[in-house]
């Protein structure tokens, strides 16, 4: 059975949702990710050993409007199409977010399906998550319907081919939100077995309506939204990166998952290990550095995820090697390690100026800008994109 070993990044906190978020993600993993296989996950949890940080701290007085998703950010709150995604490392402008005209989240599937549809399906499972619920056979159906139209369209090769099959086809007719609505629901193959499907319109409309508000509220984001993320980014950061039994504590559960996988996986088994957010750079440090992080030199990754994650970026610091030994490569136990990161998400950056032997995997978001960073796992278009990757590299078949 194949090992995966899911690291969280900052903010994670066990709290009345965290079972629920877990189980829903760990559902997605196994029936999408790694379908037509069998895995075994461990969600190791270091949350908890961080101090807390009382919202006060970075509290402005309640002026936030809305969640606002970042169609039209680019031109109006930061002066051009992926700027801001440039300024916080994540993707250099102008190619970094294809330019959005109209106000619906029709307009930005016609600019690219995938990130529509990617919004879409996370609205749908956060109203599980938030209330609670697992997902149902109906809505992990209809996600690897999805997830299998971009992978259709990834392997297309050319702009015709992806108008002739895979996601882009899917919204080729598209000209309102209600046919949005109606064009995922024409997915359903049998009478009233898609639960999924009930809450598609009030989704879509909850989307386009923020779409159109941050047109009204762009800057709502940039301060109130984005300052606790970036705080608790700060605190659990500093919390591991200070020498002491925290950071001990923190790398002792880590380690413990690593070397469970590492013994439960049979012979043609494959470890994966995900890092999302500081999770990533405390992965990328203990596995490149196995003897401080108390690793065996046997334990050997076949696939490392950082999303959403900061390794290049405190490489570029000096936190795995000493400033001026770039690139450091890649070294011969992380069989494949791939760095993904949204163009707007402002935790995320860039991997490869300063390791070599790591792909950069971007994409394009109408997440917003406060949600790119915890919305990841959420979007067929990661897990159609990051399993043609593993099928590719032979880490699965």
């Amino acid at each position: 059975m194949h090992q995966l070993v899911f690291v969280h990044g900052v903010a994670t906190r066990q709290d009345e949702n965290y079972d629920r978020v877990v189980a829903n993600r760990d559902e997605l993993f196994k029936q999408v990710l790694f379908r037509g296989s069998q895995v075994n996950i461990r969600n190791p949890h270091w949350g908890d050993l961080v101090p807390e940080i009382g919202s006060e701290i970075y509290d402005s007085g309640g002026s936030v409007r809305t969640f606002s998703v970042n169609a039209a950010l680019g031109q109006q709150a930061a002066g051009g199409a992926g700027r801001l995604g440039g300024a916080f490392g994540a993707a250099p402008a102008p190619a970094a977010t294809p330019a959005v005209t109209g106000t619906s989240l029709t307009d930005q599937a016609k600019e690219d399906p995938a990130a529509a549809l990617d919004a879409l399906f996370v609205e749908m499972l956060e109203r599980h998550d938030a209330a609670d619920e697992a997902l149902t056979n109906a809505d992990i159906e209809t996600f690897v319907k999805i997830a299998e139209a971009m992978e259709a369209d990834e392997e297309a090769a050319d702009r015709q081919q992806r108008s002739n099959n895979g996601a882009r086809a899917m919204m080729m007719n598209i000209d309102n939100d209600d046919q949005f609505a109606a064009a995922i629901n024409d997915m359903d193959s049998g009478p009233g077995t898609y639960g999924f499907f009930d809450g598609v319109g009030s989704a879509i409309g909850a989307i386009t309506d923020r779409i159109r508000d941050i047109a009204a509220h762009p800057a709502d984001i940039l301060v109130d939204l984005v300052r606790p993320t970036i705080g608790f980014f700060i605190g659990d950061v500093f919390t591991y990166l200070r020498e002491d039994e925290t950071r001990n504590a923190i790398r002792g559960r880590l380690r413990d998952a690593l070397l469970g996988a590492h013994a439960d996986r049979g012979e043609n088994d494959k470890l994966i290990v995900i890092g999302h957010s500081m999770g990533g750079v405390i992965m990328a440090d203990m596995l490149l550095n196995r003897d401080a992080a108390g690793l065996p030199n046997d334990l050997t990754v076949d696939a490392l995820f950082t999303v959403g994650s900061q390794p290049g970026f405190f490489q570029a610091l000096g936190l795995y090697r000493p400033i001026g030994s770039n690139p450091i490569a890649r070294p011969d136990h992380i069989g494949m390690w791939l760095n993904v990161f949204d163009t707007v998400d402002p935790l995320a950056f860039r991997a490869d100026p300063v390791f070599s032997g790591v792909d950069d995997l971007k994409f394009n978001s109408v997440t917003g800008i406060a949600g790119a960073h915890t919305t990841y796992f959420k979007r067929p278009q990661f897990h159609a994109r990051a399993r043609k990757r593993l099928k590719q590299a032979g880490v699965l078949s």
